[in-house]
């Protein structure tokens, strides 16, 4: 089985801006706020990912994710997310598509 569930408390960071991109997460419950350098992106909730773009560029993380209430996510590690991505082209364009939307909301 690829993943694995974690729960999540409110207040807790499951991405750091700048830190090492070893998992993406999917959000199965909650609710997480997504900054960079101070300034609000958005927030995501269940059935969306976010830290999927440190792990397509291989680049430090671009952005902080906080939960904003107790939530649960899937983790996947960097080679499940490849496994997933293989498996799935469908998911696989999904995935870098939303990445290339990110990127460019963040260089705006």
């Amino acid at each position: 089985m690829l993943g694995t569930p974690v729960r999540v408390a409110a207040g807790r960071s499951v991405i750091r801006e700048d830190g090492p991109g070893r998992e993406c997460f999917v959000v199965v419950d909650g609710e997480f706020r997504v900054e960079r350098r101070d300034r609000f992106l958005a927030v995501v909730g269940p059935g969306e990912f976010v830290g999927e773009m440190a792990l397509l560029d291989l680049q430090p993380r671009t952005a902080t994710v906080t939960a904003v209430r107790d939530s649960t996510v899937w983790a996947f590690t960097r080679r499940e997310f490849a496994t997933l991505m293989y498996r799935c082209p469908v998911l696989a364009a999904h995935v870098r598509g939303v990445a290339g939307v990110r990127e460019g909301a963040m260089a705006a």
